[in-house]
Order: structure tokens, then sequence, then C-alpha cells
């Protein structure tokens, strides 16, 4: 039976989950946030001050977030210029040009990342056009399709997905479009879905953005990767054997019982002990011994 956040915040702790939350706290007031933003890739929308311009470039900075951490980097610093000074402003008239069969920039024709061809990030362009024409912003898309009886923001992006697929429906299908945007009825972790969202959603503070908090920090999912399951399974927040949708659940059910409100304020300090290299994916006591998760951490000895 599924709880509401007011029920879980009225449960008592055992003995382990206090542990962990005093350990996870811990671990957030020994992060230097400005530090870490510099190398996350959420710096991007924040050099931003239009949030129409914040929320488009969050988007595709956060599709682009897979691979290594430079690489991320690299290939959106690079990617900026081509989307604008004011990015909203250039996906919503590119959108009124094709709409009207006018000659539009051909933006990304050199974009080559991994599996991402400029084809598929055209269409996620084409389609934040075409969401921008049609609802004003993205926030107000994901308002329309939200639904109170969601624990999660999961009907709220269907919503928003489906609108960006119906409106380029004369694109090729291909894999590369499918692994920069993901369907959420496939039972993906959605890490990069997630991630964008907590950074829309939470705040507005040092880390993230909050633009559109009224959607509710406590319905996020943890953005699931592959160091956030290792160290979550270590510590005791999911058994589950695969980094899917439903184990993402599982580990923000089980932050959401130490944080109620704001179960995913936990994440980028997760988040950076992978990416900073504070955590190697196994024991090192030099580097362990000063983590506040090490007494919690069943991770094996390092070779």
């Amino acid at each position: 039976v599924m709880m509401t956040h007011t029920e879980t915040k009225q449960r008592r702790l055992s003995t382990r989950e206090r542990s962990i939350q005093q350990a996870l706290d811990q671990l957030i007031d020994q992060l230097n946030p400005q530090q870490r933003i510099a190398a996350d890739p959420i710096r991007f929308p924040k050099r931003y001050g239009d949030p129409l311009d914040q929320e488009v470039v969050a988007l595709i900075a956060a599709l682009l977030s897979y691979g290594r951490v430079k690489s991320i980097g690299d290939t959106i610093e690079n990617l900026l210029p081509a989307l604008g000074k004011r990015p909203a402003k250039s996906a919503l008239e590119d959108f009124k040009r094709q709409s009207s069969n006018e000659t539009t920039p051909n933006r990304f024709e050199d974009f080559i990342y991994r599996f991402t061809r400029p084809p598929d990030l055209e269409r996620v362009w084409r389609g934040i056009g075409y969401i921008l024409f049609k609802h004003k912003s993205l926030g107000h898309c994901m308002r329309a399709y939200n639904t109170s009886t969601d624990p999660h923001l999961l009907t709220a992006y269907q919503g928003l997905y489906n609108e960006v697929i119906e409106s380029t429906l004369d694109f090729p299908s291909s894999r590369g479009f499918h692994h920069l945007f993901s369907n959420p009825s496939k039972g993906s972790a959605l890490k990069r879905i997630n991630m964008w969202l907590r950074w829309m959603v939470r705040g507005p503070d040092i880390i993230d953005l909050g633009s559109w908090n009224d959607l509710g920090p406590h319905r996020l999912i943890i953005p699931l990767d592959v160091h956030i399951y290792r160290l979550s399974h270590a510590i005791g927040l999911t058994q589950r054997k695969s980094a899917d949708l439903k184990t993402a659940v599982e580990i923000t059910s089980a932050l959401r019982r130490l944080a109620p409100q704001d179960p995913i304020k936990y994440d980028f300090a997760l988040a950076h002990l992978g990416i900073s290299g504070s955590c190697l994916g196994f024991k090192s006591p030099p580097i362990c011994e000063v983590c506040p998760l090490d007494k919690l951490c069943s991770l094996p000895e390092g070779r």
C-alpha cells in the first residue's frame, strides 16, 4: 500500500534508518556546493537569467548527460552557441518557421556525441518549439498533464513526452533518438529525465533551480545511475538486482522516510561522491575512512 508523504513523516524511524539519515546529512554538510556545481551539468542552465531559457537548456543538458563527465561538459559547452543567446526564443521561432515552410537554421548539422546524431537532437528541438508554442513553457506543459493521484511526476512527463513525439512524426524513428529521449512507459530508470526534474522542481536553492516547485519536490524520483545504485544497495536503501525505474522508486521511498518533503535533497551529494572520485565503487581505507557512509557501507574491499 502506497502511503502519502504525510503518513510517511509520521512513522518513527528505525535505528538503522536514523543512522543512514545522520550519515547522509553529514555528507551534505561536508559538500562544497559551488565547487561541485562547477563540475556538474546544472552549471549550464544556471548561466541564463530567463526561466524559459533555463528550462530549455536544462532539458538539453540533462539529455546529453551520459558518458564521461569531461565529455559531457565539453559536448554541452560546444553546443550552447548553436542554441542562440535566447534558446527558448530560438526554439519557438524555429518551430514557427518550420510550420510556415520557411527555411530554418541547421543548428545541429555537425553534432555528434556517442549515440546521438543531428536528427535526434533536431527532433527534440522541434518538440520543444512545439510545446513552447502550445503551452508557453515546458513547465506549463508538465502542469497541464499533472494529476494529484500520481505520487510522482511520471504522468506529467508522459504527457510532455507524447507531445514531443506527436509533433515530430515526420522524423524517422531512430535508436539514437529513443536513447536520448526516454519513454517513461518502458520502465527504464529515466536517470537523465529525473535529473532534469530535480533541477526544475527542487529549490530554488544553491544547487537546484526550483522554477516548478509547485509540482512538489516530495514527488521526485532519484536519478538512478550505476554509482547511485551501487551505493544505495551498499547502505541498504534497496535490495533489488537491477537499476530500473522500480528500483529508483524503491530507493526514493526509503529516502522519503528520512526526508518526507524533500527526499531527493541527498542526490547531489551522493552523485558527486562518484563524480569527484571520492567513492571508487569498492572499499579503499584511506578514502573511505573520511566518508560519513563508511560504517554503513557494504561495498567489497578493493584489490
